[in-house]
Order: structure tokens, then C-alpha cells, then sequence
């Protein structure tokens, strides 16, 4: 890919890495309860769509990244959420 062409993407990533950094850091600012839990439920989903892939083919590793960022999102965003209920 070109740089042009990469350009939209780093601007993705950029975006989800500064609302990740927004969460860490204000969490009862930006984060309801049911938000929370709903994103943890999507989360487990992305972890459990990449058990297919988790073998030592040639998607393997991405895969198992995928899901173990995916994992530890869902359990941050339900702790997270339980913390919201108090």
C-alpha cells in the first residue's frame, strides 16, 4: 500500500487508541453501565468468531492477538461497568 492508502487506516487506529486512552483515563465520564456491558458482549463474540483461526495456520498468531485483545476488552469494559452501578 501506498502512504495515501494507509492514511485512512492509521486515522481508525488512531481514533480507537485515543477513545481506549478517554476510557482509561474518565471512565465514569464516558462509559454507561449498559454501553459497557453491551460492548463486553460484542467483545466475547470477536474473541469466540477467532477459534477457528487459533491453530498454528497461517492466520494463527493474528488471530490469537485478536482474540486476547478482544478478551481483555470484555473484561475490562465489564468490570468497568460494574464499577457504574455503585
Amino acid at each position: 500500500m501506498t502512504a495515501p492508502a494507509r492514511r485512512p487506516a492509521r486515522l481508525g487506529a488512531a481514533a480507537g487508541a485515543t477513545a481506549g486512552l478517554l476510557l482509561l483515563a474518565r471512565p465514569r465520564q464516558v462509559l454507561d453501565a449498559a454501553v459497557g456491558t453491551a460492548g463486553a458482549a460484542v467483545d466475547l463474540l470477536q474473541a469466540a468468531s477467532m477459534l477457528p483461526f487459533l491453530g498454528p495456520g497461517r492466520y494463527g498468531r493474528a488471530a490469537r492477538i485478536s482474540a486476547a485483545v478482544a478478551l481483555g476488552s470484555a473484561v475490562a469494559g465489564r468490570v468497568l461497568a460494574g464499577s457504574q452501578r455503585r
